[in-house]
């Protein structure tokens, strides 16, 4: 069972019931209740575990189903379908890396030997490893290199250009395993081979973006270059346990932001003005999760606005929401003027 804080009373708070969740015997989950009642059913082959699990069954709150495929003795996936009964499937190789997939459209009865996508790996003691991938194209065979790194992390993106050359895309890590140095493809005079090309000057690269961390690992700043030279800088400065400063790019609207602290879990709300359909220009809007949850529909009466909880959804996805009565997820309203609310602040709308 799932509980989220609805409501707060001072220091007190309301729990409600999020989800429940249902297991067999061997702790293999069965069924998922939403906050609406709706259920989700997952049913296993063979359902007493008996055997290794070969496929799961899944059926959502409409009676749609789909099925995965699983391989007994690794628990790969050897084919998906899906509620419209569209199949993709896979083989892998000795060490279970994936080595074929045929999707929906180019079924493996039919193009056994000419999959939607093909995978060769290529492990050396002397260079970098890499993964070959080769996808039919109109006219021929489309081949892009991976090169992975001793953790298997791609570092390098290899594809052929138009003419003659490549198109590289790189990733650097740093000694802790984060992103630090990402660039756009760019073109390159070598055509890809699998050895890691090195540009002789950043001026080659015309985009590449760098992360900078902190000695505790915060990011402090994302340097953005143009062949070589920085051309944006955002700076991020931590003042308080409990807030974090964005500095924007020179030039760019200087928004004023700070985080709003939920326990352990941040969310970001801007002092900026927006533009919404529904509520009109917001003066404080909400960027991450809010700081209730809360399900229930917006309606519109004289130009003022009020929630309305239990939302009835349409009959079928054809069926539109009226337009006085969208549907709000995951939101609560606090207004400057007109009906109050009890929640905390999630969103403003400025008054007319």
């Amino acid at each position: 069972m799932t509980e989220a804080v609805t409501g707060m009373s001072g220091m007190a708070k309301t729990w409600t019931v999020a989800s429940t969740t249902t297991y067999d015997a061997v702790g293999r989950p069965v069924a998922v209740t939403d906050v609406l009642g709706r259920v989700t059913k997952t049913a296993y082959t063979p359902p007493a575990m008996t055997g290794p699990t070969t496929k799961v069954e899944t059926m959502n709150p409409v009676g749609w189903t789909s099925s995965t495929v699983l391989d007994p003795a690794w628990g790969s996936e050897l084919s998906v379908t899906d509620e419209n009964g569209k199949v993709t499937s896979a083989t892998y190789d000795a060490l279970v890396r994936r080595t074929a997939v045929w999707l929906p459209n180019r079924s493996q009865a039919e193009n056994a030997s000419s999959p939607s996508s093909a995978f060769a790996y290529g492990v050396s003691q002397t260079q970098a490893s890499t993964v070959t991938t080769k996808r039919p194209i109109p006219g021929g065979t489309k081949t892009t290199i991976e090169v992975v790194d001793g953790l298997g992390r791609v570092v390098q993106s290899q594809a052929p250009a138009v003419g003659s050359g490549g198109v590289m895309t790189d990733t650097v890590y740093d000694s802790q395993g984060r992103t630090v140095s990402t660039t756009k493809p760019y073109w390159a005079s070598e055509a890809p081979s699998g050895k890691l090309f090195i540009p002789t000057s950043m001026a080659q690269v015309p985009s590449r973006t760098d992360t900078v961390f902190n000695a505790v690992g915060r990011v402090t700043a994302s340097v953005l270059y143009t062949y070589g030279d920085e051309t944006s800088r955002t700076g991020y400065v931590y003042p308080g346990a409990d807030r974090t400063d964005m500095v924007p790019p020179a030039g760019a609207p200087r928004p004023r932001r700070s985080p709003i602290v939920e326990g352990r879990r941040r969310s970001w709300s801007s002092i900026r003005r927006r533009r919404s359909p529904v509520l009109g220009w917001l003066r404080r809007w909400v960027l991450a999760r809010p700081v209730v949850s809360w399900v229930g529909l917006l309606v519109r009466s004289r130009g003022k606005l009020s929630a309305r909880s239990q939302p009835k959804p349409p009959a079928t996805q054809q069926q539109r929401w009226p337009k006085q009565a969208r549907p709000l997820p995951q939101v609560k309203l606090q207004y400057r003027k007109g009906i109050p609310s009890k929640s905390t602040l999630a969103m403003l709308p400025i008054s007319a």
